[in-house]
């Protein structure tokens, strides 16, 4: 048995290994620096995962096949992880993960109930309820997760089984579940967790059976209320009806849709104008080329398909649509907006006020692209 010793020093946790073996990992947010002595001290390091709130410590584990792993705590915790070629198990006295192949990682989370989080709770039956507008939505509720997704947008991002209270023992059945219910109608899922819940031993349930997490989206989050440096006139207005086909076109281009999925994003857009959403839109030269829609569901104004064609890009044109459709929800409760956390646009939207509150983790059943097929 190869022990693992855990104790809390300054604002970290230090884990010192029996023998100097493989160990990366982070504690309480800050990631552990790997030592010449067997010790790894939560700090400065580089390559390893940020922590999800609640959880003491993540922990990547390379042991030799058939070892044992214990883990000695410090105060109560909660620990499950994953073995190739094994099971793990928390026994109710003595914390251990134990693998009959190589145990890859473990997760030690404290004790302490799960702060609730009534907003992000707020945000994210707001987001559902605007996806049952459209007549191509489609569901099924259960107690702790529900299935939902919109016919004819074959994107995992979009088909969900949505994981809320649901132990995951139930992990099998929400599978086979969700499994039958989207193949009926030929589209790819995924099964999402909220990081504000605790969902950490969802995560392992589902690698464990094959899921993958393919992408995230984080759900940031803004008071109400205009920008501190109001841009420069950009010509923004609200769109027509009759503009919706074109306001269509610029989403289909800017986030390079395949061209099957136009006739279900059509009637979506539409129906979330009908439902009282506000579309806003910039022209060149007669032509749409930015986009942005805002709908404001019980206090909560979502701000959605943010978009410039390429032509136009770098002159302003988002920034100020984010301005109106900020002037436009002065009244609500809190502004939300969901954005993949690769890349600058995330960085965009933090400058403006925006800051992060959970994240969307997507886990697909096998490998497959954003959009299916």
């Amino acid at each position: 048995m190869v022990a693992l010793h855990l104790r809390p020093q300054g604002e970290g946790v230090v884990a010192q290994r029996a023998q100097d073996d493989v160990l990366h990992g982070v504690a309480r947010g800050a990631p552990f620096a790997p030592l010449h002595d067997g010790q790894l001290r939560g700090g400065a390091g580089e390559g390893a995962p940020e922590a999800p709130r609640g959880v003491e410590a993540l922990l990547a584990l390379q042991e030799a096949p058939g070892d044992e792993v214990g883990l000695d705590r410090f105060k109560p915790l909660r620990v499950h992880g994953r073995a190739s070629g094994g099971r793990v198990h928390e026994p109710s006295r003595g914390a251990r993960l134990q693998g009959g192949g190589r145990l890859s990682w473990g997760v030690l989370q404290s004790g302490e109930p799960w702060p609730e989080d009534a907003l992000a709770s707020r945000l994210d039956a707001a987001y559902y309820a605007l996806t049952r507008t459209t007549s191509r939505h489609f569901g099924r509720s259960r107690d702790g997760w529900f299935l939902t997704g919109v016919a004819g947008l074959d994107a995992p991002t979009m088909n969900r089984a949505v994981v809320e209270g649901a132990d995951p023992l139930d992990v099998q059945r929400v599978s086979e579940e969700a499994t039958a219910f989207f193949a009926e109608r030929d589209c790819s899922w995924s099964v999402v967790l909220s990081t504000f819940r605790d969902t950490q031993r969802w995560h392992g349930e589902l690698v464990s059976r094959g899921f993958t997490c393919a992408s995230t989206l984080d759900v940031l989050v803004r008071e109400p209320g205009p920008l501190e440096e109001p841009p420069a006139d950009a010509g923004v207005r609200l769109a027509e009806p009759s503009e919706v086909p074109a306001f269509t076109d610029v989403l289909m281009e800017v986030f390079r849709m395949p061209r099957r999925f136009y006739p279900a994003l059509l009637d979506m857009t539409e129906a979330w104008r009908r439902a009282g959403a506000k579309l806003y839109v910039v022209e060149r030269d007669g032509e749409i080329v930015a986009t942005t829609l805002l709908a404001v569901l019980d206090g909560v104004a979502g701000i959605y398909n943010v978009g410039t064609v390429r032509s136009a890009r770098r002159q302003g044109l988002a920034r100020a649509m984010l301005a109106r459709a900020l002037e436009d929800a002065r009244d609500a409760e809190v502004v939300t907006l969901q954005v993949a956390p690769e890349g600058f646009v995330e960085g965009f939207y933090l400058d403006l006020g925006f800051a992060p509150r959970y994240t969307w983790r997507f886990y697909t059943p096998r490998q497959r692209g954003l959009f299916g097929r």
